[in-house]
C-alpha cells in the first residue's frame, strides 16, 4: 500500500506477512528509508504531517521523515489508524485509544464500543466508528 504526502516521503508496508516498513519519496519514487517489523499481524501505516504511524505485534511506532523514531507505544492495532490533529486514534479489540502524536501519551479512551471497530472517520468535533458487527458509533472527540 502506499501512502503519499507533498513533498514528503509516502509510507507503505510490502504485505500483510512482511512487515519491512518502506519510506518513498512521492515525486521520484527513490526508497528513503527501511524499517523491520515482526512478520506477523500487520497494521496499515499512515503518513501525517512528516511523521508516519506504524502497528505491528511489537506494538505501535512513530518515525519521522527521515526513519528517526519518535515513539513507540506497547498497543498495536492491524486496522488503520486515524490521525486527527494532534491525536492519532487506534482502533483496538473493544476500544479506541487516542494517542498524542507528539510522544505517543495516552490522551483518550473510547471504551463502550460494542464490537471490534473496523472503520474510523472524524471531523471537527467527532469521531465516526463503524464495527464488523455492522454498527455506527459517533462519540465527541477528546470526550469518552
Amino acid at each position: 500500500m502506499y501512502f503519499a504526502r507533498d513533498r514528503s516521503p509516502g509510507a507503505f508496508s510490502d504485505s500483510w506477512y512482511n512487515t519491512t516498513l518502506h519510506a518513498v519519496d512521492a515525486t521520484s519514487a527513490t526508497e528513503l528509508w527501511t524499517k523491520s517489523g515482526d512478520n506477523r499481524d500487520t497494521g496499515v501505516p499512515v503518513a501525517h504531517d512528516g511523521q508516519v504511524i506504524y502497528s505491528d505485534n511489537r506494538g505501535t511506532f512513530c518515525y519521522d521523515d527521515s526513519g528517526v523514531k519518535l515513539w513507540e507505544k506497547e498497543s498495536y492495532t492491524s486496522r488503520k489508524p486515524l490521525i486527527q490533529g494532534d491525536t492519532v486514534y487506534l482502533p483496538m479489540e473493544e476500544s479506541i485509544l487516542g494517542l498524542s502524536m507528539e510522544d505517543g501519551s495516552q490522551k483518550q479512551t473510547i471504551q463502550s464500543v460494542p464490537t471490534s471497530p473496523s472503520l474510523l472517520a472524524s471531523d471537527e468535533s467527532a469521531i465516526y466508528i463503524g464495527t464488523t458487527g455492522g454498527a455506527l458509533r459517533v462519540f465527541e472527540r477528546g470526550g469518552n
